[in-house]
Order: structure tokens, then sequence, then C-alpha cells
């Protein structure tokens, strides 16, 4: 039970609500995208075979997302309060889950949400009484979107693209367009390539926030 100011009484306890939660980069970016984490390069050196097998009956397809079924699930958590940019939950702490810490990117969606909203840990606690881990969330404004991103430059032409993602800005909250990084990836006008659908140049301008494993930083289309 979640109070302030002393003990709440019985008619003030709301029910938990479900909610999904996912933590680690390569997690986070399947949620979020809806698919596996591909090269964009490599996205369309497809097959005969598999040319083949889509144009039948998508059996390329269905396999990917199969694949992914096994490889990604969700913790379930349960939202004890839930405010416009923080969120408190807990579970059981005998439930099998990822190692969470103070700091760490997470993914979040609960039933208000009809995707998923990227979270940064503020707290967490174990309350033994109680058999339960409680964990205290700041959600980042706007809804995510996936990309992949990789470093310019002459001595970067044969690297990988890895997993980011983009917020759009929020005026009301005097939000700039932001995307997040792996920790260690930010430098301040640092050119990169970002994809989605096409790639395109951008450049990083502020660092707005370091995490434990990751960066978010504003930035301008090149």
């Amino acid at each position: 039970l979640w109070c302030k100011g002393g003990a709440a009484r019985r008619d003030e306890v709301r029910p938990a609500a479900d909610c999904e939660l996912a933590a680690g980069f390569v997690a986070i970016h399947f949620f979020v995208s809806g698919d596996i984490f591909a090269q964009p390069e490599t996205q369309s050196h497809l097959g005969k075979r598999e040319h083949e097998e889509i144009a039948t009956f998508g059996g390329i397809l269905t396999r990917r997302r199969e694949e992914n079924r096994q490889q990604f699930s969700t913790e379930r958590w349960q939202a004890r309060s839930d405010q416009i940019a923080e969120m408190q939950l807990s579970r059981n702490l005998h439930q099998p889950g990822a190692r969470i810490g103070r700091g760490q990117l997470l993914a979040i969606r609960s039933a208000a949400t009809s995707g998923f909203m990227l979270a940064v840990v503020r707290w967490l606690m174990v309350v033994v009484d109680a058999d339960e881990l409680r964990l205290g969330l700041r959600l980042l404004p706007g809804s995510p979107s996936a990309l992949a991103l990789r470093s310019t430059g002459l001595n970067a032409g044969n690297d990988a693209f890895c997993q980011g993602f983009r917020l759009p800005a929020v005026e009301q909250l005097r939000e700039p367009a932001s995307i997040l990084v792996p920790r260690g990836y930010f430098r301040p006008g640092r050119i990169i390539e970002t994809y989605t659908d096409r790639l395109r140049l951008i450049r990083l301008q502020l660092l707005l926030e370091r995490g434990a494993d990751f960066e978010r930083a504003s930035f301008d289309w090149e």
C-alpha cells in the first residue's frame, strides 16, 4: 500500500492494475517497434526461396514472429500509483525477472496506453513483510519511435547499426525532440546516421540526461 502523511483508510485502497514491463535496449526496441532488430542494409537481401514463401503464404514473416515471441517476453507488474509523469509498481519478490537498477531505461505498457512508453527507474526497494519488490518510475514524455543508428566518419564505414529511440517534442512541457542512444555514445556535435524507413543524418546537440544504460540528447536534422 502506497500512502503519504500517515496510514490510508481501507476505503482509499484501489485495485492494482496489471502492467507489462521490458528491460534492456534490445528487448525495449523489439516491443516499441513490434519487430526484431535487423541491419538496414540486409533487410531486403532475401533469397529466391524466401521471396517465394512471402509471395505464396508469408512463411518467413510467420516464422519471424514466432521467433520474436520466443526470444522476448515482458514481465507482469502491478501499478499501485499512476500519475501523469510517474508510476509506482510492485511484483512478488520471488517472481522471475530481469535485473533492474536505479537510472535504468525501461519500457512499460499499462491499460491506459495503447503502446509502450519509455521510463527511467527512480528508486526500488524490497518490502520483506509484503514479500514484494517495489519500483518507482519517471515516464519520459511523448510516444517513442524505434530506430537504428550508427556513427559517421572515415572510420565508421563498416560500423554496424545499433538500437536507439526518438521522442517527439512536447511543447506543453517545453521538452525538445530527443534521441536516446546507448550510454557512452553521446558527444556534442556528433553526426550520426539514423534509419527508420530511410537514412537520415542528425547532429547531437545538448545532453538532456544520462542514465545507467542510456543517454538522451537533443538534436538537429542535417
